[in-house]
């Protein structure tokens, strides 16, 4: 476990630093992040960890706005799971962006259910981490998935794809908003309806993808192409 002593209390004004907290178990991931970050002004590391149980005494002592959290394949993923969990009951709210490869897009559901914010591709653009951790940190949903090839997406697919075939245009509209993290109010407020309608819509989109969270309808919509 590594910590960057820092006792600026979490904030989310303009021009505050979003603090963030690196979880892996691989050194070589740790380090990698910290250089994808090194240049971000608006995000600042406060604090590492190796092991679940380390990440857990960090959240709930540093406080910090997002962690990034690096999922291992197979009994990792599954402890990830636990970790998110853990990782709410721990201390002041804060969002978990995780950060997956393709042996790990069978937990990917359980890690949602969970409450991830969202989740990038290990073989992704390293650019795209400052930027995804903002878009958490705002609340937006945010799921950049690399497939390797057809056979798996299709897998991963599977979920709720006939729901996902029957979505009204309202239903559509709604999606949309899911995607920047509104809320039923907001969504009201958007579409000019009542907040009663918006949870209704939710609800059916909640339903159609056979899905417990909102986020997990984002992310299952973006297995199916509509986002």
């Amino acid at each position: 476990m590594s910590t960057l002593e820092d006792d600026t209390p979490p904030g989310i004004g303009l021009g505050t630093p979003i603090r963030v907290v690196i979880v892996s178990a691989q050194p070589l991931i740790r380090g990698g992040l910290r250089h994808a970050l090194r240049d971000a002004e608006d995000v600042r590391i406060v604090g590492e960890a190796e092991k679940p149980l380390d990440a857990v005494h960090q959240v709930g002592r540093l406080r910090p706005d997002v962690v990034v959290l690096d999922v291992g394949p197979n009994a990792a993923g599954r402890m990830s799971s636990r970790l998110v969990d853990e990782v709410h009951r721990a201390g002041p709210p804060c969002r978990v962006l995780a950060i997956a490869d393709g042996q790990t897009r069978s937990a990917l559901a359980g890690l949602i259910r969970s409450g991830v914010a969202g989740v990038l591709s290990r073989d992704g653009d390293p650019a795209e981490l400052p930027s995804a951790i903002g878009a958490v940190h705002r609340g937006d949903a945010v799921f950049r998935l690399h497939y390797g090839e057809p056979t798996a997406r299709r897998r991963a697919t599977q979920s709720g794809a006939g729901g996902a075939a029957r979505l009204t245009a309202r239903e559509r509209e709604v999606l949309q908003l899911l995607v920047t993290g509104r809320t039923n109010r907001e969504i009201a407020l958007a579409l000019h309806v009542s907040e009663t309608t918006a949870k209704f819509h939710v609800r059916s989109l909640m339903t159609k993808f056979g899905a417990t969270r909102r986020t997990e309808v984002v992310w299952l919509a973006t297995q199916h192409g509509l986002l």
